[in-house]
């Protein structure tokens, strides 16, 4: 099953101070390909890390970005803009 919606984003940081807050906001649209978004937002792997990728805009072959030795990531996400290419040549 497929479904299309519209969904905010919300990218979250830990502080000593403040337990998790809001670092960034986006909208997201659900893809008509990969996991069920109802399954996927319930689930323990809509839990990770926002990772920016290098380029930015993602239109050519992107790169992880180096972490330092105390990420406890298990999930990665990559944040990737809108523009300036296909959505296409994003993912491929």
């Amino acid at each position: 099953m497929c479904v299309f919606g519209q969904y905010m984003v919300e990218i979250l940081e830990y502080t000593e101070l403040d337990g998790y807050r809001a670092v960034a906001h986006c909208d997201a649209t659900a893809a008509n390909f990969g996991s069920d978004i109802s399954t996927f937002l319930f689930g323990m792997n809509s839990v990770g890390c926002a990772l920016p990728t290098e380029p930015p805009l993602a239109c050519s072959d992107v790169e992880k970005p180096r972490l330092n030795s105390t990420s406890q990531c298990v999930v990665d996400f990559a944040v990737v803009s809108r523009g300036n290419c296909s959505f296409s040549e994003k993912v491929a």
